[in-house]
Formats: C-alpha cells, sequence, structure tokens
C-alpha cells in the first residue's frame, strides 16, 4: 500500500503538506551535499559558535539569534565540532538505513515518517523536510535549542540531525498516540480532568525552556504530542528563540495564539508563551479558540479589542475561567506565570488544588482515560522488497 498522508487542520495549509507527502517520499540512497563551510565550528574550550555567514542568514529569517549563548557546564554537555561533512571523512557519523514504516504527520515543507533503524530495529520517529531556506533556517533554530535544553520528561528529545541532497532530516522519539488537535477534533470538547492534566503537561515544558532563556513561539494541540503513556510533549522547536530577559520583535507563530505584544510589534519576551498556554486550554475546554475569525485581519482584530473580549460557556468552571482570563492579561508582567514569582504562581492558582505536579514530572500520575481515538494520521507503509530507504549523513545532537 503506498504512503498517504493525512489532511492538516484549518489552521494549516492541506495542499502544501500534501505536496509535501509527496516530495518526501523515500528516494534512492543519498549522498550528502558538500559545503565548503562548516555551519557550526568548535571554539578553543570545546564550545560551539556559529560562523558569521549562518548566523546573518537565520537573523534575517527572524528565528535566531546573532550571538552564541553558551550554557553553564550544568545545563548540558558542550557540542562537539560538527562540520557539514561528506560520508568518507566521517563514517561514523553514518547510521544504517532508515526503513520508513508509516506516515505520523505533515507540514508545510515535509512529512514526520514513523522508521525503523535497519541496523538494530529500533522505530523512532523521523521529520523529513525539503531544503528550502525557510526549512534549513528551523532546523538550525531546532539543533540549537536542543544543543542547550537538559532532558526533560514533558519535552520530546531529539537524538539527532542530517542531511542529504534534496532534505534535511531530525531523528526524534517516537511519539505514537497523536497530537491534541486530534484529541480535540474527535472529542470536541476534551474532558475537564484531562485539559488540567494537558494544561499542566504544557506549561512544565515552556517554563523548561524558559528556565534555559528560550521563548517557544509555537504552543498549539498540533506541537503537543502524546507518548506511549498518554502524557502529551511538547515538539517542534523551529521557531524558538534564544532571548533570557531581552525582546525579541519578529511576528511568527499561529495568528489565533498570538499575544497582542506580538501583533503590536512593540518587542515581546517569554510572556508571549504564557498567553498561548491560555488559548490552549480555552481551545481543550471549548473546542476553539477565542478570537477565532474568518481572516487573520480580524483575529489580530479581536486580540487587540479594547476591552478585549473572551467569551465563556456559562457551563465552565469558575477555576478554569479564572486561570484563563490571568493568562490572557494585556500587560506581560502582570501575566499569570510572568511576575516575579513566575511558575509558583502558576502552579498555586485555585486551577491547579489538589494537582501533584512533581509526580507529573516523574510520570507517576495516570494519563487521562480518553475514548478510543482514530489515528487518522498514521498510514502504514509497504515498501516493495529492494525499495530505496534513507541514509542521511547523521550529525550529534
Amino acid at each position: 500500500m503506498a504512503c498517504t498522508a493525512h489532511a492538516d487542520r484549518s489552521r494549516n495549509t492541506a495542499a502544501a503538506a500534501a505536496a509535501a507527502a509527496a516530495t518526501c517520499t523515500p528516494a534512492a540512497t543519498c549522498t550528502p551535499a558538500a559545503s565548503t563551510a562548516p555551519r557550526y565550528h568548535a571554539a578553543a574550550d570545546g564550545t560551539a559558535a556559529f560562523p558569521q555567514h549562518d548566523a546573518a542568514a537565520v537573523e534575517a529569517a527572524g528565528t535566531q539569534d546573532t550571538q552564541t549563548h553558551v550554557p553553564p557546564p550544568h545545563v548540558c554537555a558542550p557540542l562537539v565540532l560538527t562540520e557539514l561533512i561528506l560520508p568518507e571523512q566521517r563514517p561514523e557519523l553514518i547510521l544504517p538505513e532508515q526503513r520508513p514504516e508509516a506516515v505520523l504527520g505533515t507540514g508545510a515543507f515535509g512529512v514526520v515518517w514513523r522508521v525503523r533503524d535497519g541496523g538494530t530495529g529500533v522505530r523512532y520517529a523521523l521529520k523529513c523536510v525539503q531544503k528550502v531556506e525557510r526549512a534549513a533556517n528551523e532546523q538550525e533554530c531546532e539543533r540549537r535549542v536542543h544543543s542547550m535544553l537538559s532532558p526533560h520528561p514533558l519535552v520530546c528529545g531529539a537524538h539527532g540531525f542530517g542531511e542529504d541532497a534534496e532534505h534535511l532530516y531530525t531523528r526524534l522519539e517516537l511519539l505514537e498516540q497523536g497530537d491534541l488537535s486530534l484529541v480535540i477534533d474527535q472529542l470536541g470538547v476534551v474532558p475537564a480532568d484531562a485539559a488540567r492534566f494537558y494544561m499542566a503537561c504544557t506549561s512544565l515544558a515552556v517554563l523548561h525552556l524558559h528556565a534555559h532563556g528560550v521563548v517557544y513561539r509555537d504552543v498549539k494541540p498540533e506541537n503537543l504530542v502524546r507518548g506511549p503513556r498518554g502524557y502529551a510533549k511538547l515538539c517542534d522547536f523551529g521557531l524558538s528563540k534564544v532571548v533570557h530577559d531581552e525582546r525579541t520583535w519578529s511576528l511568527c507563530g499561529t495568528a489565533e495564539f498570538l499575544a497582542p505584544e506580538i501583533v503590536r510589534r512593540a518587542g515581546y519576551g517569554k510572556a508571549v508563551d504564557m498567553w498561548a498556554v491560555g488559548i490552549l486550554l480555552y481551545e481543550l475546554l471549548t473546542g476553539t479558540t477565542p478570537f477565532k475569525a474568518a481572516t487573520e485581519f480580524e483575529v489580530f482584530s479581536k486580540i487587540m479589542a479594547k476591552p478585549r473580549h473572551v467569551p465563556f460557556p456559562d457551563d465552565l468552571a469558575p477555576a478554569a475561567v479564572d486561570i484563563i482570563k490571568a493568562l490572557l492579561i494585556g500587560p506581560p508582567s502582570k501575566r499569570l506565570g510572568c511576575g516575579e514569582q513566575g511558575a509558583a504562581s502558576l502552579q498555586a492558582h485555585s486551577y491547579f488544588d489538589g494537582f501533584d505536579f512533581r509526580a507529573l514530572l516523574e510520570h507517576r500520575l495516570p494519563p487521562p482515560e480518553l475514548p478510543a481515538l482514530a489515528h487518522v494520521g498514521l498510514e502504514e507503509c509497504e515498501p516493495a522488497a529492494g525499495a530505496p530507504h534513507f541514509v542521511p549523513c547523521w550529525l550529534p545532537v
């Protein structure tokens, strides 16, 4: 059976997704493209830095800083030399054939496959995107963020990056239970206890990024994928940016989840993620977003309206209404989770009364019991005998 991709939700472009699936079908064994300069180089102290031309290109795309931040030793190990090289120069970076088994999801520029390692038989996710400037910049951002982050039980892990002549690849932890958009699409409204569970997963993952100076900028159901035990993990760091306590001005993200300061283009920081977490909780509990409209202009108009109107269903619990209102406060410094108390103020809210965040981090909480969901995004593949497989040149994280 041929591999086919499912249609994306309305926030994405279905035509682009279908085209991406066609262009990222496993092709013949690939030889990595040669490069005249490394995309990273190693400093004398063993840490990593960006060549000037790469930094300028990334900054032009509005998705990354031009200065390199080197995290302290307790945060992560220093990067190693990872030049863009040919297989014969570094044979130890070549992994066995990557045999695609199923399509897990699609996006504007590529496809995420379930892949089996031809050598070990271990399954994982392989994101395959076309080599266009935007995709290359996003992979650069994703790689940099993963290099800075310490492992976290609610963040999808990346195990390698690679490329061939036409595509870029990211080897990811395999999460097969579908993203939260699948849950919303099939249930309409997520049960209150399940919404609180996923809200807690999301907030802890986002705050983990903030602790490392990273603003995520793309909180939405599609980027929260459930793992084997039903826990939601944050995925896809292509729009993330290292800001620490500084501001950035790029207009990026999904329109319905953008904070007012992004729309205003007045400069913003990590507080935009907490606004988006509030939008996410609203969508989990109601099945839609509060500022949904026919056009992007109308969405922005609703976000910037004074007074801003957020319609709440009558049957929504008062604590849920209160925490959403606290997350959707206009001034970033007054937004829940963004003040002097930070994460403590969010976890102390009455919405989380009786919730054990430590047990969540340690995966000791039972996940929500949801009705059986049809995984419309999983299409099995049965390649013919002798069919070619992915053989990219792999670089360590």
